[in-house]
C-alpha cells in the first residue's frame, strides 16, 4: 500500500547539512510518507549519509545516478518515482518543523478543490540562526478564479518557493514540472495555480537555510544556470527571461479551455512587462550573450538601489523562536 505522502529529495554534493534536512523529515508528527531520494553523483560524502539513513528507516529509498544529469531532471525523478497521494520536494539544505507534514495534509483534505498547501518561510543561516520569517503575500492564489491566481503569480515577484509546499500529487502530472531553465519554479508555480487555489498556513514551517552555497547566491552567469539545470543544454545560447515568459503563454490554452479566461491572461501577460522590471530583464537576455556578468551587476545595483530579493532580503527580522509565530 502507497504512503500517503511522497517526498522527494533531489541531492547533489549535500553532506554538509543531509543530515539535518533528513532528521527533520524523520521527526515528523505525521508519519505516513516515504522519502526517495536521488543522489546526483555525488562527489562528496552523500553517499554514505544516504545509504546509512536507508539502513535505518524502510521508509527511504535512495538511488544513486551515475552520472550528471541536471537539477531539472534529479527533481522530475524523484516525482516519477512517488506514489502517494500527495507529493512534497524537498531540499537538501532546508529543514522542515515537525508539524509540517500533519498540517499540510490537514489542510488539503478539507479543501480538495486545493492543489498546493504551503506555508510562511523561516529564513535561517547555515547554522540554524533565525534570520527572519517570509510571506510571499500572494493574496490573489487563493481565489476561486483562475485569472487571479495566475495573474497574482506572474506579476508580483516572489522567491518561487510555493514550489517546495505540498501538492495533490494528480495536479502535477502532466504539468511543466521542473523545466531546464532558469526560474523554472516560477513558471510552476504559475502552472499550477492554473489548475487550482493555493492554500497558506500563517506559520513558519519550512525553514530555508540561506549560505553561501546557495544556487541563487552562487549562480549569476546565465550559461552556468543553464548546465546547473541541465548538463547537456550547457553549450547552448539561453534567454531565460523569454523563456520563462514563453511558457507563461504556452500553458494559458493547455490549461484553460473558456475563451473569456483565456484573454484574461493574456491581458495579465502584457501588464507583466510593466511590472517587476521585467522589460529590462528580457532586454538583458540577448546582451549576457556576449557579456554575461551583466546580469550579475545588474541584480547587485537593484538588490542595493531599488528593491532586495524577495526571500531572504525581505523576510521579517524575526527569531524562529518568536512566540507570535508558535
Amino acid at each position: 500500500m502507497s504512503a500517503t505522502v511522497s517526498i522527494g529529495l533531489p541531492v547533489r554534493n549535500g553532506a554538509q547539512y543531509l543530515m539535518r534536512a533528513l532528521d527533520s523529515i524523520l521527526s515528523q508528527t505525521f508519519d505516513d510518507f516515504e522519502i526517495i531520494v536521488s543522489d546526483n553523483a555525488s562527489t562528496d560524502d552523500t553517499q554514505r549519509i544516504c545509504c546509512d539513513y536507508a539502513r535505518r528507516d524502510a521508509r527511504i529509498r535512495y538511488k544513486r545516478q551515475s552520472k550528471n544529469i541536471g537539477l531539472s531532471a534529479n527533481f522530475n525523478y524523484v516525482f516519477e518515482q512517488s506514489k502517494g497521494l500527495y507529493f512534497k520536494w524537498a531540499a537538501h539544505d532546508d529543514e522542515l518543523d515537525s508539524r509540517y507534514l500533519e498540517l499540510c495534509v490537514w489542510s488539503l483534505e478539507r479543501s480538495p478543490d486545493a492543489v498546493l498547501c504551503h506555508s510562511l518561510l523561516q529564513y535561517i543561516d547555515e547554522n540554524g540562526a533565525g534570520i527572519g520569517v517570509y510571506d510571499s503575500a500572494l493574496a490573489g492564489t487563493g481565489s476561486e478564479d483562475p485569472v487571479k491566481r495566475f495573474a497574482s503569480c506572474v506579476l508580483f515577484p516572489h522567491p518561487g518557493y510555493e514550489v517546495m509546499g505540498m501538492f495533490r500529487r494528480e495536479a502535477l502530472v502532466g504539468s511543466l514540472l521542473i523545466g531546464p531553465f532558469h526560474s523554472c519554479d516560477r513558471a510552476l508555480v504559475a502552472e499550477l495555480a492554473l489548475r487550482g487555489r493555493f492554500l497558506k498556513i500563517d506559520r513558519p514551517l519550512l525553514l530555508v537555510r540561506d549560505h553561501p552555497e546557495r544556487y541563487s547566491r552562487k549562480m549569476f552567469r546565465p550559461k552556468d544556470r543553464l548546465a546547473y539545470h541541465s548538463p547537456r543544454d550547457a553549450t547552448r545560447f539561453t534567454m531565460p527571461n523569454w523563456r520563462l515568459y514563453g511558457e507563461y503563454l504556452k500553458m494559458v490554452p493547455k490549461n484553460l479551455s473558456d475563451t473569456r479566461q483565456r484573454w484574461r491572461c493574456y491581458a495579465a501577460l502584457l501588464r507583466w512587462w510593466c511590472y517587476n522590471w521585467n522589460a529590462v530583464r528580457l532586454a538583458i537576455d540577448p546582451v549576457a550573450i556576449a557579456f554575461p556578468n551583466v546580469v550579475k551587476t545588474a541584480e547587485q545595483l537593484k538588490q542595493k538601489w531599488i528593491s532586495p530579493a524577495p526571500g531572504a532580503g525581505q523576510a521579517r527580522r524575526k527569531s524562529r523562536f518568536d512566540n507570535d509565530y508558535l
